[in-house]
């Protein structure tokens, strides 16, 4: 038997001699289990997963699921409650919520602690009177975590309720878009976070590939998200990076993964302009987005261009070229100077054919 947290069982898994340890169980606790890992621990011959759940604040654990054979889950269950623990699934009113309603959990019973030494505002914020206890003077622990109810009756993990943030005006949580991401079939895992850039927050989502010898874009990484979330909660970034590194407890290390990835990009080389109007669109993106240097290939909203930016680019392009292009069209085109330059040919060439002689020759556009 082997008990880990969700990462190290990852870095396990990848190791070759790790099948010819015979194990029987792996129970994997401590942070949220995938079920790309799940399905790949239960595909072991002779093996039962169990993914246990449970704060310190209850005692460490207050739930548990036997895996079964695996089924197509976008989330993993963690179970039913052990043995004196109660599990209540509840809105904000503090009401139980049917079958597939998401709602934060709440643990109740016997492993429920006192609360934190020395600090009792900590302590009145997060451990409460239990309304369904009929034990006088029962609290219960408002673990913070978004779960619901399948119709098995296990509960589901969703999302912790703080990851929960605001991008330009939407609620979005980060924990859906990475488990969408985790369909794909040639990424192993992915980590999505909340980055400043240039002042405006953006999502960016560190993937790392189920196979390094594949070829996978981020091109190909845009439309898969675009066909499976809205609009909303697309990515801005797509960072590849070789493993998910993890802290000393086990745990996603935030600081190694951007660190990981500002070597990575330090590495790539950004495609110089490759023409005059490329170099002028570059030099009107790097004032709009204020950056030292900007690839061709480079994405728009990866360097921190939002709705206002790409509005300041297009009249700027409107009228340093004297052009009547949409600004709708300049918008759709706004990806990639590349992409942005093509466009605005096109545009100059389906114009020529419709232009007099003359007005060709003096060479407006």
């Amino acid at each position: 038997m082997t008990l880990c947290t969700p990462s190290l069982l990852d870095t396990l898994l990848a190791a070759d001699d790790f099948v010819t340890l015979k194990l029987r169980q792996i129970i994997s606790a401590g942070e949220a289990l995938s079920c790309d890992t799940y399905a790949r621990a239960a595909a072991i011959a002779g093996v039962t997963v169990f993914n246990e759940y449970g704060p310190t604040e209850a005692t460490v654990w207050a739930s548990v699921w036997r895996g079964q054979s695996y089924r197509d889950m976008s989330t993993m269950p963690i179970g039913r409650a052990i043995a004196g623990a109660q599990l209540y699934v509840l809105d904000e009113r503090m009401h139980p919520l049917a079958v597939g309603v998401p709602g934060e959990l709440y643990i109740g019973g016997a492993g429920v602690a006192q609360g934190y030494l020395g600090a009792p505002a900590q302590t009145a914020a997060v451990y409460l009177p239990d309304p369904f206890s009929q034990v006088p003077g029962a609290r219960m622990y408002r673990t913070g975590d978004l779960v619901r109810i399948d119709l098995e009756g296990n509960v589901e993990f969703l999302t912790r309720s703080d990851r929960l943030v605001k991008v330009q005006g939407f609620r979005v949580e980060p924990g859906e878009i990475e488990h969408v991401l985790a369909t794909h079939p040639q990424l192993h895992r992915a980590v999505v976070v909340v980055k400043p850039v240039n002042g405006i927050k953006q999502l960016v989502a560190y993937v790392v590939r189920r196979n390094s010898a594949e070829e996978l874009s981020v091109d190909q990484l845009k439309a898969f998200c675009k066909q499976n979330l809205p609009k909303y909660m697309l990515p801005a970034q797509f960072v590849f990076v070789d493993a998910v590194p993890v802290s000393s407890t086990g745990k996603v290390d935030l600081a190694s993964l951007e660190h990981s990835a500002m070597e990575a990009a330090a590495g790539a080389v950004s495609a110089a302009p490759q023409s005059p109007l490329q170099a002028m669109l570059a030099d009107i993106w790097q004032a709009a987005l204020n950056v030292e240097r900007v690839g061709i290939y480079d994405d728009f909203m990866a360097l921190g261009g939002a709705s206002l930016a790409a509005l300041r680019v297009a009249a700027k392009v409107r009228s340093t070229l004297d052009v009547d292009i949409p600004v709708r069209t300049l918008l759709a085109s706004m990806d990639t100077i590349a992409g942005l330059a093509l466009a605005l040919e096109s545009h100059a060439a389906s114009r020529a054919d419709d232009k007099p002689k003359e007005e060709l020759e003096s060479g407006v556009l």
